[in-house]
């Protein structure tokens, strides 16, 4: 179904982070686009890692960071480890408080 999801004059993707694995497909579809591929998550689901290195912004709510990074002592750091270790292309991340 994503493959045939049109993305001519798209600008960008906002992917909500529960359907996770067409959000996988439709972002490398985006990514092969060049089109920027923003993800809202806020919590770990099946998939969420192959998709956190597939995105261009990542919004979280206040836990994400350290349910990601649990290593981390501070939600700055986890933020970090976010960008370092999964969102690796992506440009920064934003979480809510």
């Amino acid at each position: 179904v994503v493959a045939r999801v049109p993305l001519d004059d798209v600008a960008l993707i906002h992917l909500d982070g529960r359907h996770t694995l067409a959000a996988v497909e439709l972002a490398k579809r985006a990514n092969e686009r060049s089109i920027p591929v923003m993800l809202d998550v806020e919590k770990m689901r099946p998939y969420t890692e192959q998709l956190l290195p597939l995105v261009d912004f990542v919004v979280t709510n206040s836990r994400f960071p350290q349910l990601f990074a649990p290593d981390c002592l501070s939600r700055r750091a986890a933020m970090c480890k976010l960008l370092e270790e999964g969102a690796t292309r992506a440009q920064f991340v934003v979480t809510t408080l």
